[in-house]
């Protein structure tokens, strides 16, 4: 992975997170990306305060969250 790719997603989670009101308090790391030491090591030093989550499948996670959030689409059309 080359340094300028992680610096475009440096100044992405930078651009999501700026105007946020209150701190970032827990990270989750999710999806295949999550799992490259670079990544991680991005996060932790971005967001040294908060609970770094790591799951152990974090490509299930994604999965859940795409569940449950069709889930919430199909309750919404009712």
């Amino acid at each position: 992975m080359s340094v300028d790719f992680v610096n475009d997603i440096k100044i992405l989670v930078k651009y999501a997170t700026d105007n946020l009101p209150s701190p970032i308090a827990k990270v989750l790391h999710v999806g295949g990306s999550s799992r490259m030491p670079l990544i991680k090591s991005m996060l932790i030093q971005m967001f040294p305060n908060a609970e770094q989550c790591c799951e152990v499948h974090p490509e299930e996670v994604v999965a859940v969250g795409a569940a449950y959030y069709s889930y919430h689409l199909a309750q919404q059309q009712k």
